[in-house]
């Protein structure tokens, strides 16, 4: 999906990799991925009656291919996961270890304290969040 967005200084297409997933550029070959609202909405309805959930984030230096899965949020009572993939190559350099400390945070935090993990690529991408 491409949308056409208005910056400042010029005009650009915008992907769309994961709609669900917040997804930042923090410098041009730096990018956070986190739990954008409308995923935080649903986790909430999904987890309103049993809040012992997990947040697994693969280790920091870590090489990972697009598409590949990085962080897993699940409950084993409620049988339930959700799956958060890498829109691109790189290397996971920074987590958030609040998040993986305490998941229930994911419930009540802002978009941008829901970040989950950033990533080093090769190249400098424009892709950022729709938010």
């Amino acid at each position: 999906m491409k949308i056409k967005t208005k910056t400042k200084n010029n005009n650009y297409n915008m992907n769309l990799i994961y709609p669900y997933q917040y997804i930042k550029v923090l410098s041009p070959n730096l990018i956070r991925i986190g739990i954008h609202e409308l995923l935080q909405y649903k986790i909430k309805k999904d987890y309103q009656y049993d809040r012992n959930f997990v947040l697994k984030i693969k280790r920091v230096e870590k090489k990972i291919l697009s598409e590949g899965i990085v962080a897993n949020l699940y409950n084993q009572e409620l049988i339930t996961a959700y799956l958060f993939f890498s829109p691109y190559d790189g290397t996971i350099v920074n987590k958030n270890y609040k998040l993986i400390n305490n998941p229930r945070l994911i419930l009540n935090n802002n978009e941008s304290d829901n970040w989950l993990f950033d990533i080093k690529t090769n190249f400098n991408y424009k892709y950022c969040t729709y938010s």
